[in-house]
């Protein structure tokens, strides 16, 4: 576990707090040794920028689920002079799916290396010096439900050389003490972010447009749709592309119309927008993009806005935004004033986690070679501070895949922080009330949505992480413990058939329900992606959730047994044995030869998809010869219109279940087919949400990188399922 660094720590901000708040905060260290190693530990809410003696070195932090916040580590050289730490922190102040609502504040400390002991230096609150009108606005505009803010930046506003030694900060004001109760700060345990900028060479696309675009600050109107939509007069590009291409930069020749520019950069990336533009007044929005439609990018889908307005002065300095967000085009739009303005750089500051690729895989098959480096590139973007679903939409990590994502990390990159991580955060976002786990980890508002699936593979997970990392015995107990509590809530839960029941979907309410549940096991169905494709039935009693109940206590036993972990549930309830012959009594076809998904309130059974056969082969319902069978008829009716298809997230189990039932030999085969349309699809560098590709979806998410994990996986044979031992052969013995 990482280090408590600090209980309830002061931090610096201004006289007030609010959503949407920058504030620039600036201090000086004197007496630092030239020849003495010293290291700054920084933490902030929400976001911080860092620079010393006005040299940029990095931001963060890595998020933390409710009152924790984590802290940074940077080396520094002192040279004997004077340290002037200029720092940029954002607040968020509302509630998103990719950080918590901890209470805005800056926090640091100096570490001072003094031969064989160590000194530590607080920097306190009223050490830093703040301002606040410093060209962000804060606006009620929303990026999305799960994300903070569309910035709005008024460079004639901004303290040019606020990051600078000799800076004037005379006139600024003093940062206030703020504690705030139960915050806790610990060490960072997962990678720095690699930074580095990626210039934006190749015009695709030129177009006038309209100088006038309304963007008011109360959010009334969404830019990124506006600039989606807002009419177009293409241009030739040819006299452009040889102006940005020789040095020149491109400038507005009109002034009764603005320009639209928009550059491909060849792959998708991870990254923060940056441009520079030579103009006295005049605005300018931007914004990156995934995809393309009809030779635009489109940038403003499922509600979610990604742009930026900047508004320009005489010698602004280069701009970079604060937001992030995963896009392959760029697209920069100049709306001057009375007078011409020149876009003299652009380009996309890049950042992903600082790891290293560790697994090789080499082949003459170029398909393969394909498979193997898109997942890997997919990988690389979507592990930011912490994994995330998606660079783009909700940036959030979640616990059923950020699970495998972190497992992928270890033996890929051979970065095991990220497992270490994941456990550690989702331990700590456990509700107290009903045991369960939040499925977007960081997430702290109330009322809690609970995907009850994921639930139960943060629980097999502890297993999973006990096999691929050395982890201490003690650790392993404290997290059998938080496991415990989530299985307690599924024992209150089996019902007179012996199974687990409970509603499939059903929202928090005043009473005792005080969260929101759902069933998830993957997309089909669900509403959120998918919508025309057959969906997994879903009732009271699930299938899908008892057999993710089934694998999460058999690797739950199997982890207590190797630390001595004497758990206290109820042996009769969740009998292994019982579970598995129930389920194969009440979900099993035989006219069929299938498993159902659900049986609906009138007992019968309903739904055919592949997460269910996969998962009867995964939790044991099915073994042998009959699971053999069974995953044989599933390949057999994979193109039946009427089965319901997985996601490229449920061929993590599909991949295993093809293992475990003998048909191993078929796997590498029948990824290539099913990621074949992305892979040939020559627009595709990262891999889709799901295999539509369709308006719905991300064009980015890491759960679909499972041809790495499988190529890799081919010499490793590391199995999220095991084999079956003699001893759970015979289910009955994990009855207590």
């Amino acid at each position: 576990m990482s280090p408590t660094i600090a209980s309830n720590p002061d931090w610096a901000w201004s006289a007030e707090s609010h959503p949407n708040q920058t504030v620039l905060f600036r201090t000086t260290i004197h007496g630092l040794d030239n020849d003495k190693c010293a290291r700054l530990l920084i933490a902030a809410n929400t976001r911080y920028q860092l620079w010393i003696n006005g040299v940029y070195q990095g931001q963060g932090p890595c998020p933390a689920p409710k009152t924790e916040s984590n802290a940074d580590e940077y080396t520094l050289q002192p040279t004997g002079n004077p340290l002037c730490l200029a720092v940029l922190v954002h607040y968020y102040g509302v509630s998103v799916q990719s950080h918590s609502n901890a209470p805005a504040g800056l926090w640091a400390q100096m570490k001072v290396d003094r031969g064989s002991r160590t000194e530590m230096h607080s920097i306190k609150p009223e050490d830093w010096k703040y301002c606040q009108v410093n060209g962000w606005r804060s606006t009620k505009c929303r990026r999305s439900w799960a994300t903070a803010w569309v910035e709005q930046f008024h460079a004639s506003e901004h303290p040019d050389g606020w990051q600078n030694t000799d800076h004037d900060d005379t006139h600024w004001p003093q940062a206030q003490s703020h504690r705030h109760e139960g915050s806790i700060l610990l060490k960072r345990e997962t990678p720095m972010l690699k930074e580095w900028l990626m210039p934006a060479e190749t015009l695709i696309a030129a177009a006038e447009v309209s100088l006038d675009a309304d963007f008011p600050e109360d959010g009334s109107i969404k830019l990124g749709e506006m600039l989606d939509n807002e009419a177009w007069k293409k241009l030739p590009l040819e006299q452009f592309q040889a102006d940005w291409s020789s040095g020149a930069g491109i400038e507005t020749s009109k002034r009764d119309s603005g320009l639209a520019l928009v550059f491909d950069l060849g792959v998708n990336v991870a990254a923060q927008i940056e441009f520079q533009v030579n103009a006295s007044c005049g605005v300018v929005d931007a914004y990156g993009a995934e995809r393309l439609s009809n030779g635009r990018p489109l940038a403003y889908l499922k509600g979610a806005d990604y742009a930026c307005r900047w508004h320009a002065a005489n010698g602004a300095a280069p701009f970079r935004t604060i937001n992030y967000n995963g896009f392959r085009y760029l697209l920069i739009v100049l709306r001057p004033d009375g007078s011409p303005m020149r876009l003299k750089a652009a380009g996309a500051w890049r950042r992903q986690s600082d790891m290293t690729l560790h697994s090789n895989f080499s082949t003459r098959d170029a398909e393969l070679f394909s498979l193997w480096q898109k997942s890997i590139h997919t990988l690389q973007i979507g592990t930011q501070e912490t994994g995330v679903d998606c660079p783009t939409r909700e940036q959030a990590f979640y616990v059923g895949d950020g699970l495998w994502h972190s497992l992928w990390l270890s033996r890929l990159f051979n970065e095991p922080s990220h497992l270490h991580h994941f456990f550690q955060a989702v331990e700590s976002c456990q509700d107290e009330l009903s045991g369960l786990v939040s499925p977007a980890i960081y997430r702290g508002t109330m009322p809690y949505a609970f995907l009850l699936d994921y639930c139960l593979i943060y629980v097999w997970g502890i297993d999973v992480y006990r096999r691929a990392l050395p982890v201490d015995d003690a650790r392993l107990r404290q997290l059998l413990s938080s496991g415990e509590r989530v299985l307690k809530w599924f024992e209150e839960r089996i019902g007179p058939s012996g199974i687990v029941e409970t509603e499939p979907h059903q929202e928090a309410s005043a009473g005792p329900q005080h969260y929101t549940q759902l069933v998830f096991i993957d997309h089909p169905g669900m509403g959120w992606h998918m919508t025309d494709e057959p969906g997994i039935a879903r009732s009271r009693k699930s299938f899908g959730l008892n057999a993710f109940l089934i694998i999460a206590l058999e690797a739950f036993h199997r982890c207590a047994e190797s630390v001595g972990y004497e758990p206290q549930l109820d042996g009769d309830k969740l009998c292994i044995a019982k579970l598995r012959s129930t389920c194969r009594e009440l979900f099993w076809n035989p006219q069929q030869q299938i498993y159902a998904d659900c049986i609906d309130a009138d007992d019968v059974q309903q739904g055919w998809s592949e997460h269910s056969q996969m998962l009867a082969v995964l939790s044991r319902v099915t073994s042998g010869a009959d699971a053999y069978s069974l995953i044989g008829q599933l390949i057999e009716q994979r193109a039946n219109p009427a089965l319901c298809r997985g996601t490229p997230y449920m061929w993590i189990y599909y991949t295993e279940a093809l293992y475990l039932s003998g048909h191993g030999d078929k796997v590498i085969e029948l990824v290539r087919d099913a990621w074949s349309e992305m892979n040939n699809n020559p627009e595709v560098t990262t891999w889709w949400e799901t295999f539509l590709g369709d308006h719905l979806d991300s064009w980015c998410h890491p759960w679909s990188a499972v041809p790495a994990w499988v190529l890799h996986n081919q010499e490793e044979q590391f199995r999220i399922v095991p084999p079956a031992t003699q001893e759970q052969a015979q289910p009955e013995l994990y009855v207590r």
